[in-house]
């Protein structure tokens, strides 16, 4: 007879099958039994002090993991072994420079009991006491510079510059890393086809260092876009720095500039809203060519070309 017969004639017979079911249920029974009944075992926590406060920081501890002894049943010791064993402390109220934590304090074991022994006694922690380092940050407020990339639609640009709400944050830290940074950076970000208003938050580029923390973790930012155009506009020319015996006569008289801005702006645009000048004291000598430039103009206007190439002028002494 072969093997797999003989299995099958075993599982055949009642009596084998009737102890079987009776076994198997005796060992569930006792099993449940012994997870009712209570126990001790030691768990090894890792602690995580914390400071709410951003201008503190813990800058050292003298151990990082204790033993832990935990009185339960059989049922909560199991559920322990399969969890992770953080205990997170906070420290903000308890003072700075050399601090001793009493960690056999009954607010720390009922603190454990919740965050990660619960329905469970907490009976004992060793070593009982750590000894942490707070030290007190200084702070530097700082401009916040969008680090973004607009890409217009044809014929639309920003009016203006992006606005950045709030325009500065605060930065803690050690003051040797502090006096190193003046400005912090967005993440960087591009939109393409950019022909409408726009307002969005961004996040702040991660801190030069880990001991440097910021009073706000992003920002907003909102540009008004509108459509724009170019516009020709021919510009008298007014001398500067003349002596009082020299008479100046251009040629020509006006002068061409190319300027470009939104549709609403050039249309109430005039000669009135520029200054374009000669300085008398840049004009070569040797020749009769001179240049210009825009002295005031429209903020909202952008000067594109000043076409003076063939602009001379003609002196002559009183």
């Amino acid at each position: 007879m072969s093997k797999s017969k003989s299995i099958k004639t075993i599982f055949r017979n009642k009596k084998t099958i009737t102890f079987l079911v009776f076994l198997g249920f005796s060992f569930i029974i006792w099993l449940l039994i012994k997870l009712s009944k209570e126990y001790e075992q030691n768990y090894t926590v890792t602690l995580q002090f914390y400071e709410t406060d951003k201008q503190k920081i813990i800058s050292d501890q003298s151990l990082e993991k204790v033993n832990v002894l935990v009185k339960s049943t059989g049922f909560q010791l199991l559920r322990h072994n399969l969890s992770s064993k953080e205990f997170n402390i906070d420290v903000t109220n308890l003072g700075e420079h050399k601090i001793t934590v009493d960690l056999s304090n009954s607010r720390y074991k009922n603190a454990l009991e919740r965050q990660l022994f619960k329905r469970s006694n907490v009976l004992a922690v060793t070593p009982e006491s750590v000894s942490i380092q707070i030290d007190t940050l200084k702070s530097k407020r700082l401009l916040v510079k969008p680090l973004i990339q607009l890409i217009y639609k044809n014929g639309y640009q920003l009016k203006g510059a992006i606005a950045v709400e709030p325009k500065f944050i605060t930065a803690y830290g050690p003051s040797e890393i502090l006096d190193s940074i003046s400005i912090v950076n967005t993440d960087y970000k591009s939109i393409e086809n950019v022909y409408k208003d726009f307002s969005f938050t961004i996040a702040l580029a991660t801190p030069p260092s880990g001991d440097i923390s910021y009073s706000e973790n992003e920002v907003k930012l909102s540009g008004i876009v509108e459509r724009f155009s170019e516009k020709e506009i021919s510009l008298p020319v007014r001398f500067i720095n003349v002596p009082k015996n020299i008479t100046i006569k251009p040629f020509p008289e006006k002068i061409k500039v190319l300027c470009k801005g939104s549709l609403n702006n050039l249309k109430t645009l005039s000669t009135n809203d520029f200054d374009l000048v000669c300085d008398y004291t840049a004009i070569d000598s040797t020749s009769t060519f001179a240049k210009t430039f825009i002295r005031s103009k429209p903020d909202n206007i952008e000067i594109l070309e000043i076409n003076d190439s063939n602009f001379q002028v003609l002196m002559r002494k009183k």
